[in-house]
């Protein structure tokens, strides 16, 4: 028995044979003892609690860094698959990204393989399982490869424009799902999806993944495009638009500019991040 306990019977035992103290004495001293008791214990309690508390707050942000980017992925597939891997790249597709997702699934141009390509899928810092594509092959053309060198943008990067993108339109979303492709011209594009709690689609946007511009949006801007946006004024002056479509332009136009200069934070070239190492 520690001493704190034994000196509280002992101090126990004394009161409740005074005879002097009256009742209402004795019930005084007792409310009073409850009273430290439970705040002693209320004290360990909130210790406690800050002390868990300051755990989650340094624990979260590692939990939340723990998957990885797509140019992680991408260093999987070099270093498993050999360096020219990178050269025969066709899509990098994750899905659920919260704000990346669990697994990366990279399709490869390759002769050998049925179709012409394979797919891997990198997750936990490896490749899992390779094989053929499970759905079809998002690229432009048949045959057409993603050139790493000009890609400046990491799926962090694109999710950080998104977000912004999503935030000056007012779309909530829960999760995003990523894809980078070649577009029509064979250039480097993230298509970025926000997908809401109900694991429906609330928007797509369409980020070059060289420049960082926002090419467009579909569900935000009512579908506003680049090419929208630069024959606006023309339109405008020959009285082809009206006052929304007008506000509609201008604010995509608001958010192409914002999101070039959130770019030049968040740019990133695969070229030094491949060869860091």
């Amino acid at each position: 028995m520690s001493t704190y306990r034994a000196r509280d019977q002992a101090w126990n035992t004394r009161l409740w044979h005074l005879p002097a103290i009256s009742e209402i004495t004795k019930t005084a001293i007792v409310t009073a003892k409850v009273i430290e008791l439970g705040l002693k214990q209320l004290f360990t309690f909130i210790t406690m609690w800050r002390s868990l508390v300051a755990l989650l707050l340094f624990v979260n942000p590692a939990l939340a860094q723990e998957h990885a980017t797509a140019y992680e992925a991408l260093r999987v597939v070099a270093r498993e698959s050999g360096r020219n891997a990178l050269h025969h790249i066709v899509s990098i597709t994750g899905v659920e990204g919260d704000p990346q997702p669990k697994k990366w699934n990279i399709v490869l141009e390759s002769p050998d393989a049925g179709g012409g390509v394979r797919e891997v899928e990198v997750h936990d810092g490896r490749i899992g399982s390779e094989g053929a594509p499970r759905g079809s092959v998002a690229g432009s053309a048949e045959g057409a490869t993603i050139d790493t060198a000009r890609l400046n943008l990491d799926s962090s990067g694109a999710y950080a424009l998104a977000s912004h993108t999503a935030q000056t339109s007012h779309t909530k979303f829960a999760t995003v799902d990523y894809t980078l492709r070649t577009d029509e011209r064979g250039e480097p594009v993230w298509i970025v999806t926000l997908v809401n709690k109900s694991s429906r689609p609330v928007g797509t946007i369409n980020i070059g993944a060289t420049r960082g511009t926002v090419r467009r949006t579909e569900g935000m801007f009512a579908g506003t495009t680049m090419e929208d946006v630069e024959t606006e004024y023309d339109a405008e002056e020959r009285g082809m638009l009206t006052g929304i479509e007008a506000r509609i332009k201008r604010a995509f136009h608001r958010t192409q500019e914002e999101a070039r200069g959130m770019f030049e934070r968040v740019k990133h070239s695969f070229s030094d991040f491949i060869n860091r190492e």
